[in-house]
């Protein structure tokens, strides 16, 4: 617990972001706790809790498991995959896949498009509906029409933004107080 407090304290976060930080980390074992350069754990705390104040569309439940794909990244996959083990999505069970192509994420929950993949899948991107998935990227540069939630570094501080329109068109309904947490919600 000491080294996240020194990671929190390093990264100079605001006192709601640490809060929410630490309450992601303490159901984490010590030793799993993030590192001082382990920005992948804090990417798949934000992308897990997530998952806790967004609602899908029926008809993306439909699946015996809750599936969150990871575009070519084994390392947020694997983080992911620690952190989700043992828990549910109400009454499913989550399942972490690293994927090498954007058609592989049909009929997923959460799509999550690191920064260094977007150029190599945007030509892909289209080909797959978009209703009831949510697309988590690292970039503002990626059209607002993909992505829902953009997790991004200002001031040495993790931050996310929320692209409210492309949330209702992909028929997902995000909590005010996720909205409310977003840097740029718009």
């Amino acid at each position: 617990m000491l080294q996240l407090l020194q990671y929190i304290y390093r990264l100079k976060m605001t006192s709601i972001y640490a809060s929410i930080l630490l309450v992601c980390c303490s159901a984490i074992p010590a030793s799993n706790a993030p590192g001082p350069n382990n920005e992948n754990t804090i990417k798949a705390l934000f992308i897990y809790n997530f998952t806790k104040q967004i609602e899908w569309p029926s008809s993306n439940l439909n699946k015996p498991t809750f599936q969150i794909c990871v575009i070519n990244d084994l390392e947020i996959a694997d983080k992911l995959n620690e952190i989700v083990k043992g828990r549910k999505f109400s009454d499913k069970n989550f399942e972490v896949k690293n994927i090498s192509k954007i058609k592989e994420a049909i009929g997923s929950q959460i799509l999550f498009i690191p920064r260094s993949k977007w150029k190599k899948i945007e030509s892909e991107i289209n080909s797959i509906s978009h209703d009831g998935l949510l697309i988590i990227t690292e970039e503002k540069n990626i059209p607002n029409s993909f992505s829902s939630i953009n997790l991004i570094e200002i001031n040495e501080q993790m931050r996310f933004e929320i692209n409210q329109n492309t949330t209702k068109k992909q028929n997902l309904k995000i909590s005010n107080s996720l909205i409310k947490l977003a840097f740029n919600a718009q």
